[in-house]
């Protein structure tokens, strides 16, 4: 179904080993990033909309320019500040973490994190959203809006310290924590 995007990014894959853990993302993670939000929005975490062909092409803009240049065009913005992490094992990236800023001052949003199926519950999810806070000054306040089927998520974030925050979305619960 996506031969054009597994030729684009065939030649990316290989590069040289990668240390172990948590790093910023690179180009090599491009292909592992937007396959991950494909998947998770095929299962409901993550909006229907990046299934379509036209989402998806702005999605591989919005990953190339968060990787390359640290920014990232948004529905709120043309540009706000924007950050991708993975979690790399076996030189081969397990989950992805991607902070966007938000249209208030100093407010970060959790705005997409995905761990690969056979990855879960080794702590892997609770490691990105730990290490991606700590890449921010103390008194950050990071928000996280999540679809109902993230319960898994839900109870990971509200276990580390996030709040409930009342919202008029319908279709996503929001939490909010501020850094320490």
């Amino acid at each position: 179904m996506f031969n054009w995007f597994t030729r684009f990014f065939s030649s990316r894959r290989s590069g040289p080993q990668r240390p172990e853990g948590f790093q910023p993302a690179t180009l090599l993670d491009e292909s592992f990033i937007f396959n991950s939000i494909l998947a998770e929005a095929a299962h409901g975490h993550f909006s229907s909309d990046y299934r379509l062909p036209n989402m998806q092409r702005g999605l591989i803009r919005q990953i190339q320019t968060s990787i390359i240049q640290g920014v990232c065009p948004t529905h709120r913005s043309p540009i706000s500040e924007s950050s991708l992490y993975v979690v790399v094992k076996e030189n081969t990236p397990v989950g992805f973490s991607w902070v966007v800023e938000t249209d208030k001052r100093g407010e970060k949003e959790l705005y997409l994190l995905a761990v690969s199926a056979d990855h879960r519950v080794q702590g892997i999810g609770r490691t990105l959203v730990s290490e991606t806070i700590a890449r921010f000054p103390p008194k950050t306040k990071f928000i996280a809006r999540l679809y109902q089927p993230s319960q898994v998520m839900w109870n990971m974030l509200i276990k580390m310290g996030f709040k409930r925050v009342a919202s008029t979305a319908k279709s996503t619960k929001t939490l909010s924590y501020v850094s320490g």
